[in-house]
């Protein structure tokens, strides 16, 4: 029968297997634990500083950062302003620098 913290952690982690060792000198089996999980990429963010040049550069900076949020924790505080300004520069980067294709 399994406990709930058994159940939570085999939906948690249903790719997770345990490998249980030989020990002959003990009553204790030693255990390899093999936990998988598939952690999604995120697209590469890349800083260009021909951006800088830009006359809109502040203003979209200005307003990635002082998005609101309503978080309290400093820490927490710094790392979505980081995430707000990254997606602002994303965004702004697409509307004016993305490459122009020609269409033949």
């Amino acid at each position: 029968m399994l406990n709930t913290y058994g159940v939570t952690w085999t939906l948690s982690y249903p790719n997770t297997f345990v490998y249980p060792l030989v020990m002959e000198t003990s009553d204790h089996v030693p255990c390899v634990i093999s936990i998988s999980t598939s952690i999604p990429k995120r697209s590469h963010f890349q800083f260009e500083n021909y951006w800088m040049e830009h006359p809109d550069f502040l203003s979209v900076v200005q307003q990635g950062w002082l998005a609101p949020h309503y978080i309290t924790d400093s820490a927490k505080v710094i790392t979505t302003k980081f995430k707000n300004l990254r997606r602002e520069l994303k965004l702004w980067q697409k509307k004016y620098f993305q490459p122009q294709r020609d269409y033949c």
